[in-house]
């Protein structure tokens, strides 16, 4: 597709698609920002394989995701 000016209507229509869809991703923090937060089925898995605690609960305890997905990955490792 080419456009010929920033005026032209399939430009702009395009280019209000994009801005849209960047406010949909900003509003939900993703994997490897700052605010995200795994969902609680992620919780409940890594409590099942022995990653986190029993009793962690995600509003009160500190969760570090890099280092949860480092162990969980970890204990998959072959060990003679």
């Amino acid at each position: 597709m080419v456009f010929t000016n920033q005026s032209d209507p399939d430009y702009v229509q395009l280019l209000a698609a994009l801005r849209e869809g960047q406010s949909i991703l900003d509003r939900t923090p993703r994997y490897g920002t700052p605010k995200f937060q795994p969902n609680r089925q992620y919780v409940r898995e890594m409590k099942r394989f022995g990653i986190l605690p029993a009793g962690f609960n995600l509003p009160r305890d500190p969760l570090d995701v890099f280092a949860t997905d480092q162990q969980y990955w970890q204990s998959l490792w072959y060990r003679p």
